[in-house]
């Protein structure tokens, strides 16, 4: 159901027209083009790049030159952004709460607060965005208490992710009624 959800809405696409790979590992410039799509982004505004591993002419360039304008992605240093690496689980909690921040949403808290029994593992940039999203209902643990800051995250769970965000906003009911955004690039 997530994966339809993101597809129909167009907040990220398939791999192909008839393809969406679920299993396959979210990049870090898959999961800033999906949140360039869900805040409906005109990218054809931005045309330089903020990163020199990242071309303004991929399919990625401007939704990433978006977010690093908007101080959503800060990169792997302060020259490059590894758009090509996979997103690991901390890294995302990051940029869905700064996003968050960013188009001023505020998220209903879902549950208390659990500490997670593999909490020193957690970076301590990416440490209140992993319990924020896990109070929040967004993402969860992997089991036996265990987030699993480092591990990566398939296209599937970020879809579940994202429309997690949506129904922490909306009633099931407006949930049906979002409207559906024309984004034609399949990655």
């Amino acid at each position: 159901s997530a994966v339809d959800f993101v597809v129909t809405k167009n907040i990220f696409t398939g791999t192909s027209e008839n393809t969406f790979e679920p299993m396959t590992n979210m990049t870090r410039a898959m999961f800033v083009r999906m949140l360039a799509n869900f805040n409906g982004v005109d990218l054809t505004q931005y045309t330089g790049s903020s990163f020199e591993d990242v071309s303004i002419n991929t399919w990625y360039g401007p939704a990433i030159a978006w977010a690093a304008e908007n101080k959503l992605v800060m990169g792997v240093s302060e020259s490059e952004f590894s758009p090509d690496s996979e997103i690991t689980r901390e890294q995302m909690c990051t940029l869905i709460i700064r996003y968050a921040n960013y188009a001023e949403i505020d998220f209903k808290e879902e549950t208390d607060t659990v500490l997670f029994s593999d909490d020193s593992s957690i970076g301590s940039y990416a440490k209140d965005s992993v319990y924020a999203c896990q109070k929040y209902k967004l993402a969860a643990g992997i089991g036996n208490g265990k987030f699993n800051p480092l591990g990566t995250a398939t296209r599937a769970q970020a879809a579940t992710i994202m429309m997690n965000v949506v129904k922490n906003q909306i009633t099931i009911d407006d949930y049906k009624n979002i409207p559906c955004r024309e984004v034609k690039e399949y990655r």
